[in-house]
């Protein structure tokens, strides 16, 4: 039986709204330069505390903190909700719970990824929601994925990573996992070449394909 790790952001859900909107707002709170919406797409996918030092142009941890602060503030009241499925995401999600144990491996704090994930009615389908803690401590991939194998005593072999980032495909790459490229998220041009997922998919609609493949 193969274990599909899901991603969250740009993979299952299109979070530019809330995502961008709320790294807007904490950096108003801060008196800082506040790109586009179109300019903050490259912050979805990886941990909030790796692309605030950019932002903010700062490497002090506290100033880093205090954008987080802001930016759940705004995050839990409204951005939590900002979001889209990506399309056929949960009539293929709930067809491949059906054969297959589902996790969920993201970036954003667990709490959070839990209530979106509510919020689409598709949080039965996971064993179990893995993220971030509020600290921080995740903030590596690679590191939850290694949490995750241990907690469920996974078999590399029969897992695959998937991810709209390369942060997904080195964590999986890693761990000697399978990993696949959705390319309907944020990757940048160049991204996927550099990393070498296993295989790279158009969308929900051919996901299953590319598993079976792989798995074969």
């Amino acid at each position: 039986m193969t274990t599909l790790l899901f991603d969250l952001d740009g993979t299952i859900i299109d979070p530019k709204e809330g995502i961008t909107r709320c790294i807007q707002y904490a950096l108003e709170k801060m008196d800082a330069a506040v790109p586009s919406q179109e300019e903050l797409l490259w912050c979805i996918g990886p941990s909030l505390r790796l692309s605030l030092p950019k932002l903010l142009e700062t490497d002090d941890r506290e100033v880093v903190e205090t954008g987080v602060a802001y930016y759940r503030e705004r995050f839990r009241e409204e951005g939590v909700f900002e979001f889209t499925p990506y399309p056929d995401a949960v009539e293929t999600l709930t067809a491949l719970a059906d054969g297959h144990p589902l996790y969920i491996a993201t970036a954003k704090p667990q709490p959070l990824a839990k209530r979106i994930l509510e919020h689409m009615g598709v949080d039965h389908l996971f064993q179990v929601i893995y993220g971030d803690d509020m600290e921080g401590t995740y903030t590596d991939k690679g590191d939850l994925l290694e949490l995750i194998k241990a907690n469920h005593d996974l078999d590399s072999a029969r897992t695959v990573m998937i991810g709209d980032r390369h942060h997904d495909i080195r964590a999986g790459q890693r761990h000697a996992m399978k990993t696949v490229g959705m390319l309907h998220g944020y990757a940048v041009a160049g991204e996927f070449e550099a990393d070498r997922p296993d295989a790279l998919a158009e969308g929900f609609h051919d996901l299953p394909d590319h598993v079976k493949t792989l798995m074969a």
